[in-house]
């Protein structure tokens, strides 16, 4: 299966969706994001994607040798978890990007919500390359940092 075009695709999808999401929708008692939660969320996902890819880091079901995150590789092998963060990220990303667009004609009342999946994305990003760095080893087969970054 050509898995480019199937991750392209949700990604199109969502920043689809993302121009119909005006945030606000949950109910009044629940509680709301505040710009203080985004900042939190955003330096505290590349602490939580580096400890659960340190899990599988470890687990005996997970290959050897990690591929470097690439739109060409499944993101559901579950023997290769740094792919489907890879497309998890780019899921977020699109669906921010376009609900951070919106609020330009929906209005600015919902900012937190609409950029929140953005920061989200932002720092699986980062947590992906603070991954691959630390979890060198596992992913390079003898290539250094260097080459692991062109590709990536």
């Amino acid at each position: 299966m050509k898995w480019n075009y199937l991750k392209f695709g949700v990604s199109l999808l969502n920043f689809i969706l993302g121009f119909f999401y005006v945030g606000g929708n949950a109910s009044e008692s629940a509680p709301q994001i505040t710009s203080i939660d985004v900042l939190m969320m955003t330096f505290l996902m590349p602490f939580a994607l580096v400890f659960v890819i340190g899990i599988q880091y470890f687990n005996s079901l997970s290959e050897k040798i990690w591929e470097i995150p690439s739109w060409f590789v499944n993101p559901f092998n579950l023997k290769q978890p740094l792919q489907f963060f890879h497309f998890l990220t780019f899921i977020l990303i699109a669906f921010g990007l376009s609900s951070s667009l919106s609020l330009f004609w929906n209005g600015f009342n919902h900012v937190p919500e609409a950029i929140m999946p953005l920061a989200l994305g932002c720092g699986l990003l980062a947590g992906l390359h603070i991954c691959i760095y630390i979890f060198n080893k596992k992913i390079t087969d003898g290539k250094t940092h260097k080459e692991i970054y062109r590709i990536f």
